[in-house]
């Protein structure tokens, strides 16, 4: 039942909600510009830490990548919707 839910019902899910939304241009302009911001300053934050922590330009790469590549975009619209 799990794997039904997650590779089913919740892709399913998330496509209806985004599919019936019906947001303006100029707040589909923000969010995204906000995203885009948002993800630049935790990039930069991960390669200010790497820095301090004296990482090699590979593993500050990886903080780079872990840092603004997270899997939680699911979660927030079921969330949002109940």
């Amino acid at each position: 039942m799990t794997r039904y839910a997650y590779l089913i019902s919740m892709p399913a899910f998330v496509f209806n909600v985004i599919s019936q939304s019906s947001v303006p241009l100029s707040t589909k302009l923000m969010m995204v510009g906000y995203s885009v911001l948002t993800h630049i300053m935790v990039a930069i934050g991960a390669v200010f830490v790497g820095k301090i922590l004296g990482r090699s330009r590979e593993i500050i790469a990886a903080f780079v990548l872990i840092s603004i590549f997270g899997n939680v975009g699911n979660f927030g619209l079921s969330l949002l919707d109940f």
